[in-house]
């Protein structure tokens, strides 16, 4: 049996994913944790050191943009490399 506080925990925990808006997928952070630094340019997601500051107080519209235009720089350095 669930103590007091134990069902109080899990009653809070509810609401707050209640309250979550779901996230356009497009808007994910494209981090593959693997920072590498080229340019100005992470290697790994293809973030410019100013989206990388930025990601984290973007909307998630600005994400979404932040986003497609990382995997267009991916796309070139992978074209760049062969």
């Amino acid at each position: 049996m669930a103590t007091f506080f134990e069902e109080f925990e899990a009653r809070l925990k509810n609401e707050r994913d209640a309250k979550t808006p779901q996230t356009n997928p497009l808007a994910a952070s494209p981090c593959v944790k693997v920072c590498s630094i080229d340019g100005d340019v992470c290697v790994g997601c293809g973030r410019t050191l100013r989206e990388l500051q930025d990601y984290g107080s973007a909307n998630e519209q600005a994400r979404i943009v932040i986003n497609s235009m990382a995997k267009r720089r991916l796309t070139k350095l992978a074209n760049r490399v062969r």
